[in-house]
């Protein structure tokens, strides 16, 4: 069955084969590299996207490992003051699935999140 892979920019991952006849072949496409020597994947240095590694046995059995590389996580805002009524806007982008966004801020002012600006 096919293997899937979720990793970031810049990571690396070897891949071993574990079912099949030795010896294994390899087969790439996509962004990244994979160097059939070493058996190691690397993903690319700042762009996400897809890959396939294709390993085949001696027999010809094949199975792909899909990875899906993803970029880091970007934050177009990472200080700022913000007076008193008035709002901060940010964006965060890369990564994967839902965020979670943590504020740290004087304890002796209050604030809150609503939909997705900050209010001092």
């Amino acid at each position: 069955s096919p293997t899937v892979i979720n990793m970031v920019v810049q990571q690396t991952r070897t891949i071993t084969p574990t079912e099949g006849l030795p010896p294994y072949t390899y087969t790439f496409s996509g962004v990244g590299s994979f160097n059939s020597g070493t058996r190691v994947y690397t993903a690319p240095t700042s762009s996400g996207g897809t890959a396939t590694v294709t390993v085949k046995d001696a027999m010809n059995n094949q199975v792909p490992v899909n990875i899906t590389v993803y970029t880091s996580l970007q934050n177009t805002l990472s200080s700022t003051n913000v007076q008193s009524g008035a709002r901060a806007t940010f964006t965060i982008t890369g990564g994967s699935g839902d965020y979670t966004v943590d504020f740290i801020q004087n304890a002796n002012i209050g604030s809150s999140v609503r939909n997705g600006f900050y209010y001092a």
